[in-house]
């Protein structure tokens, strides 16, 4: 009876958080969309103005189901880590493949991407998806704050019994205070681009699961690198 009261507590815990963090991230850009609706509403305008309201709407209703995404997917792992499928494959193959498309997304940006695999098998047992989910907010977070022309360093390394990947960018760094807060839910740094400040609590969820270790090594204006420490199968 206690054990069914306690998962009950529980359950509601989750529930209220859900509902507390969606509703303080949804407020913003719905207030947004409503904005430029009204204005352009308000009175005849050129159709410039018209086709601008709906290209915010738009963008903000991408914002919006991001948030949604994210955060079911961090009710997930907080609730439902039996959801994982866990299964043994080679690391460095896995590794590799997100190295090359890695080198698609930087593009754009002409960031080079240098990555390094040892050539031998590594093998883990991790649930593939998600993992690949892990590194590629790891990633995406590299990319947005690495200016144009910069470069982001991807490698893995055989240490006993783990497997080291870093993921390492040449952005503006983060400062020692704001080390400790980058994986809370929501938090914003001061060199952040606007976002939902979920992605590295994604990260640090996944992980947990899988229990992996992240280390972050960062000074400002000396660029950033993340550690992701991985059991061997």
């Amino acid at each position: 009876f206690n054990e069914m009261i306690s998962r009950l507590e529980k359950s509601f815990r989750h529930i209220e958080d859900f509902t507390s963090h969606a509703s303080h991230e949804l407020k913003t850009p719905l207030t947004i969309i409503k904005g430029e609706a009204e204005l352009a509403l308000r009175k005849d305008r050129a159709p410039e103005v018209y086709r601008r309201a709906i290209k915010v709407g738009l963008e903000e209703s991408e914002r919006m189901l991001k948030t949604i995404e994210d955060l079911l997917m961090l009710a997930k792992l907080d609730y439902e880590p039996m959801a994982f499928r866990f299964e043994s494959f080679d690391f460095c193959k896995f590794f590799n493949e997100i190295s090359e498309q890695t080198g698609l997304l930087a593009e754009p940006k002409r960031i080079r991407i240098h990555s390094f695999t040892p050539d031998r098998k590594i093998m883990i047992k991790a649930d593939r998806l998600h993992l690949r989910r892990l590194f590629f907010n790891l990633i995406d977070n590299a990319l947005k704050f690495t200016p144009p022309d910069g470069e982001i360093h991807l490698d893995v390394k055989n240490q006993n019994r783990w497997v080291v990947a870093s993921v390492a960018d040449t952005g503006p760094g983060i400062s020692e205070e704001n080390i400790s807060r980058i994986f809370d839910r929501f938090y914003h740094g001061d060199t952040q681009e606007s976002g939902m400040g979920l992605g590295l609590n994604i990260v640090q969820a996944i992980a947990r699961v899988h229990r992996a270790e992240i280390q972050v090594e960062s000074k400002p204006d000396a660029g950033t690198t993340f550690r992701v420490i991985l059991p061997k199968a």
